[in-house]
């Protein structure tokens, strides 16, 4: 019941237009709702009804949109809902497939002995490679006695250069050594065969010399 200050009474309301509420006795627009009966309500882009001069929503209709646009939120947010639940529960069987294939408690015994060799079958496996692979394995042993060699001669040359050069420090030292001994022998007997000194200054020189020998 809505009231109608034409009837002067609380009367029932149709909807004659979009966004207009009429009395029904009467049949003119209420204007408890500040329009008249020439307004006309369009809906814009935005899904709200207006009329062509610019005027907002009456309050009955915002009503109306406010309760359809709640309806039309809870209508998705229960979509969504679902959705989630639908890829947890995806999620949860992925998870579910990965752990039963990554899951190895499950093995027999027989089958885990099957991934170990026993020591008669490690021997016969190494044999076995052995065979297969005795090229290569002799090309390794040939490349080691090479190595083996090429460092037993670099030792030894090493060793050798070592006494060379030992014995030319002491070469050297013993021909110093006799070179000044033969000087000093030679200065001797210069002085045993030398004339006497024929002066002073001359007989000074010779000492000084001596000295510095």
């Amino acid at each position: 019941m809505v009231w109608c200050k034409h009837c002067g009474k609380n009367v029932p309301g149709t909807r004659p237009y979009d966004g207009a509420l009429a009395c029904d006795l009467c049949g003119r627009i209420l204007e408890n709702f500040n329009f008249s009966s020439e307004v006309t309500f369009v809906k814009n882009a935005a899904g709200h009804f207006i009329n062509v001069v610019g005027r907002s929503d009456p309050r009955a209709f915002q009503r109306a949109e406010k309760e359809r646009m709640g309806k039309d939120s809870r209508e998705e947010n229960e979509g969504g809902i679902e959705k989630s639940e639908g890829e947890t529960d995806g999620d949860d069987r992925h998870a579910e497939d990965s752990d039963e294939v990554g899951n190895l408690f499950d093995i027999g015994d027989v089958e885990v002995k099957g991934c170990f060799l026993t020591e008669h079958e490690k021997i016969l496996t190494k044999i076995s490679w052995e065979l297969i692979n005795r090229d290569y394995l002799e090309k390794q042993a040939a490349k080691e006695a090479a190595l083996k060699t090429a460092s037993e001669a670099l030792n030894a040359s090493n060793a050798n250069c070592s006494e060379y050069a030992r014995n030319l420090v002491e070469t050297s030292k013993a021909d110093v050594k006799n070179s000044r001994k033969e000087q000093r022998q030679k200065r001797a007997m210069e002085a045993k065969n030398a004339p006497p000194s024929a002066t002073a200054m001359e007989a000074v020189h010779r000492t000084l010399e001596k000295k510095t020998y």
